[in-house]
């Protein structure tokens, strides 16, 4: 990662980009949008992409606090009414795909709806 982020990506996407993040601790979801170093940036994503057993054991660390992928607490975060919320599963999502089976049973999964279906399933 060290190699292809612009030293100055920080700058770039401060207030910009929003990172969430799953505190180890409590399990509460975090929104990390302001990246006073590239290292915080790096750290942030760093944390975002970690899942437990896949990833290793031991979550990193974000300003000395232990976090994983912001998935576990919140998979769509919404921040306003502008928010385009995106799923690679038919849900209820602004962009997702539209099965043709009419599928009355959702699952609400860390904040994302998505569909009980065979082929949402298949996209597991």
């Amino acid at each position: 990662m060290q190699k292809y982020i612009p030293h100055d990506a920080h700058k770039i996407v401060s207030g910009k980009l929003h990172i969430s993040l799953t505190r180890v601790y409590d399990g509460n979801n975090v929104i990390v949008t302001e990246f006073p170093t590239r290292e915080d940036l790096l750290q942030a994503l760093l944390a975002s992409c970690f899942v437990p057993v896949f990833s290793g054991m031991l979550p990193p660390r974000f300003h000395g606090i232990r976090y994983m992928d912001g998935g576990f607490s919140d998979n769509l975060p919404v921040l306003d009414e502008n928010t385009i919320t995106v799923s690679p599963f038919c849900g209820e999502s602004d962009i997702c795909p539209r099965d043709l089976s009419s599928q009355l049973f959702h699952v609400n999964v860390a904040n994302t709806s998505i569909e009980l279906s065979k082929q949402n399933i298949n996209r597991f």
